[in-house]
């Protein structure tokens, strides 16, 4: 298993967080919460742009998908 320690996003997906967390203006570190759904975040961006169609996602819309319970994207 990989440590969570040792993950960093490359951009663009990190650049879709902040942005996606900025835009809302929420006012708070997005950190832990990054950091708790690091790993289904890491997978939906090792999908091809064509998997990612079939699940009804573009890349730009990983962050609203993952974040949709506590955020209304």
């Amino acid at each position: 298993m990989i440590e969570q320690a040792n993950i960093t996003f490359m951009p663009p997906l990190q650049d879709r967080l902040d942005r996606f967390f900025l835009e809302r203006g929420m006012g708070f570190n997005s950190y832990r919460l990054v950091s708790e759904r690091r790993e289904t975040l890491l997978w939906l961006n090792s999908k091809s742009d064509a998997d990612l169609m079939l699940m009804g996602l573009s890349r730009r819309d990983i962050p609203a998908f993952v974040f949709r319970d506590l955020i209304d994207a």
